[in-house]
C-alpha cells in the first residue's frame, strides 16, 4: 500500500495538473476536433468549448469526470474512430492527456488565493468571469485590483464580497492582485470562483486557511 502511494505522489509531481484551457481546448480540440464539431453538428457535439465538451451530444455525454475508459470521447479517439475518414489519428501523448485530463475530474482550471497586506492575490489556470467570498468584516472596502481593471462590479456587505461583470468580460488566465480587500484579512471562506459558463473552478487559499469550494482537506 505506501509502494503504491509512493508511486501515484511521485506521479503527480511529474505530470502536474492538465491545464485544460491551453494542452486540451486550445491543443487538441480546436486544432484536431472543430474542423467538424461545432454548434449545429448532427452529432449535437460542440467541442468549441468547455461548456460544449461537457454538455455532450444528441446521445449523451461524452464525458465521464474521473474515468476516461468509459468516456465516449476517450473511447472514440482511443481507437482511431475519431477524426473520422483520411484525417490522422490523435497521437498517443495527445489521447493519453485527455485520459489524464478527465482522470483528474474533467476540471475547467485551478485557482490558486493568497492574502498580503490587504490585496487578495491569484494564480489562475482558466479566465475568471465571478467570485464570491465571506468575510469577518475585514473587507467592507472592497475594489480595485484586477476585477478593477477587467470592468468587473464589485459588491460588498457586512460579511459578503461578490465580484462579476454585466457585460461578459473576464480576467483573463494568469497572476495577479484579483481585488484590494480594504482592510488586513487573516482569512476569507466560503469562496467561489466561476469560469467560462459558470461553471466552478477547483480554487485553494493558500495562506489563511478557509472553506474553498471544490477542495479536500488531505
Amino acid at each position: 500500500m505506501k509502494r503504491t502511494i509512493i508511486v501515484m505522489m511521485i506521479s503527480c509531481l511529474l505530470f502536474g495538473q492538465v491545464d485544460y484551457s491551453t494542452e486540451i481546448q486550445e491543443d487538441i480540440f480546436d486544432i484536431r476536433c472543430t474542423n467538424c464539431h461545432v454548434y449545429g453538428h448532427n452529432s449535437g457535439l460542440d467541442l468549441e468549448s468547455y461548456d460544449g465538451v461537457m454538455a455532450g451530444g444528441s446521445s449523451g455525454a461524452v464525458i465521464e469526470p474521473g474515468d476516461h475508459a468509459n468516456s465516449y470521447l476517450w473511447q472514440r479517439v482511443h481507437n482511431g474512430e475519431m477524426p473520422p475518414g483520411n484525417n490522422p489519428d490523435l497521437s498517443a501523448d495527445e489521447i493519453d492527456l485527455i485520459a489524464q485530463w478527465i482522470d483528474e475530474g474533467a476540471i475547467l482550471g485551478e485557482i490558486d488565493l493568497s492574502i498580503n497586506g490587504t490585496g487578495l492575490y491569484y494564480e489562475s489556470t482558466a479566465d475568471i468571469y465571478g467570485f464570491q467570498f465571506t468575510h469577518d468584516g475585514c473587507a467592507q472596502g472592497a475594489d480595485g485590483g484586477d476585477a478593477a481593471a477587467n470592468g468587473f462590479t464589485v459588491t460588498f456587505a457586512a460579511t459578503v464580497v461578490l465580484g462579476f461583470s454585466f457585460s461578459g468580460s473576464y480576467i483573463p488566465a494568469g497572476a495577479g492582485m484579483l481585488v484590494d480587500l480594504g482592510g488586513e484579512c487573516s482569512t476569507i471562506t466560503n469562496i467561489v470562483v466561476s469560469g467560462e459558463g459558470g461553471n466552478a473552478l477547483v480554487a485553494e487559499l493558500l495562506e489563511g486557511g478557509g472553506d474553498v469550494e471544490g477542495c479536500m482537506n488531505m
